[in-house]
C-alpha cells in the first residue's frame, strides 16, 4: 500500500498583525488591510516528506522534498494537524515512517508549535525569493484579496498551466514584513484540506530553502533520512 512519510518538521511563528500593520501603512488603499491587522498568533510549518514508493532516480533512497505544510493562526493550524491525524492513525501517512495513533500525532503537533522559533532565523539566512505552488487555491478569494493583487501587479503571481485549482506565487525573503505578508496571505486563499498548503517550485531556489531548512534543523543532508 502506498503511504506518504513524514521524515521531520519545523515551525516558525510570526506576528501577522504587527507586519501587516508596517507593510500597509505606506500603500493608499491602506484601509483596505485592516482585517489583516487584527490576527491571533501565527505560525507556519513545513515538512520533508515523500512516498513510500517513490525512489530517486539515480539512487536506491526515498525520494523526499520540502513543502510548506500549513500556515495561519496557531488554532487553525492544530485543526489542519487534527485532520491530518485520521490519516496518521489510518496508516496513510507514517512520521518517521512509524506507524501513530491520532492522539499522538496531535500531541507531537502541539509540540511542534509550542517550539516554533521565530520566523526571522530562516528569513535572515535565505538570499533569494522561492517560487511556491499553492493547491487548491480559491479564485474567489484571491480576486478580493488586496495583498494578492498587490503581488499580481508587481509580477510575482504565475498561472500555474496543469491545475485550475493551483497557482503560483514568488516569496519574498528580502524583507519579513512581506515574507509574513505573502504566507498569511497563502493561509487566506487556500481552500480544502491537504496534506500540505503547496509546494515549492523544484527549480535553482528550491535548493536553497532546502538548504536553510536542513541547516535549521541540524541535518546537512536529505539523505541522512533515508528509511
Amino acid at each position: 500500500m502506498s503511504y506518504e512519510i513524514e521524515y521531520q518538521k519545523i515551525a516558525f511563528s510570526f506576528d501577522a498583525g504587527n507586519a501587516c500593520r508596517q507593510a500597509f501603512k505606506d500603500l493608499p488603499d491602506g484601509e483596505r488591510f485592516a482585517p489583516y491587522c487584527e490576527t491571533a498568533p501565527c505560525v507556519v510549518t513545513f515538512c520533508e516528506h515523500g512516498s513510500n514508493n517513490t525512489y530517486n532516480r539515480d539512487s536506491d533512497k526515498r525520494a523526499r522534498y520540502w513543502s510548506l505544510q500549513y500556515v495561519g493562526e496557531v488554532s487553525s493550524v492544530m485543526l489542519d494537524f487534527i485532520v491530518a491525524s485520521v490519516y496518521a492513525e489510518s496508516g496513510m501517512l507514517k512520521p518517521k515512517n512509524r506507524d501513530v495513533t491520532a492522539e499522538a500525532y496531535i500531541t507531537a503537533a502541539r509540540k511542534l508549535i509550542k517550539n516554533a522559533q521565530p520566523l526571522t532565523r530562516l528569513q535572515g539566512i535565505m538570499s533569494t525569493n522561492v517560487l511556491f505552488r499553492i493547491n487548491d487555491y480559491s479564485a474567489e478569494r484571491a480576486d478580493s484579496n488586496p495583498w494578492w493583487q498587490k503581488a499580481m501587479r508587481e509580477g510575482r503571481v504565475q498561472k500555474d498551466y496543469y491545475s485550475e485549482s493551483c497557482n503560483m506565487l514568488e516569496v519574498s525573503f528580502a524583507d519579513i514584513n512581506q515574507l509574513i505578508c505573502d504566507l498569511y496571505t497563502i493561509a487566506q486563499i487556500s481552500c480544502g484540506q491537504c496534506s500540505s498548503k503547496g509546494d515549492f517550485k523544484r527549480d535553482i531556489h528550491y535548493y536553497e530553502i532546502e538548504r536553510a531548512l536542513n541547516a535549521i534543523s541540524g541535518q546537512s543532508s536529505l539523505e541522512m533520512f533515508a528509511a
